[in-house]
């Protein structure tokens, strides 16, 4: 399974997901970003060695962008004071 197929969104608030590798369990670099719906965009907040933000028009904009740069995302977190975050 690809990982555009197993995105797991979260509910985090009204209007915000934490988005998840759901061929990961918790805790092993399962959280891939959050998304968030403002003013009828989406907004991206992404942790590698630091936060990265990213907007756009569409939710599927949104999430091919997390799993198109999810790779070089985990790698910066895996080098980085925010390893923690996995």
């Amino acid at each position: 399974m690809q990982l555009d197929e197993a995105l797991v969104l979260e509910a985090a608030a009204p209007g915000s997901w934490r988005v998840c590798d759901g061929r990961v369990a918790a805790g092993n670099g399962r959280f891939l970003g959050f998304v968030e719906e403002r003013d009828g965009a989406f907004e991206v907040m992404q942790v590698a060695n630091d936060f990265i933000w990213s907007t756009f028009p569409s939710m599927r904009d949104a999430l091919d962008h997390i799993v198109a740069t999810s790779p070089s995302m985990l790698l910066g977190r895996a080098n980085g004071e925010l390893a923690w975050l996995s």
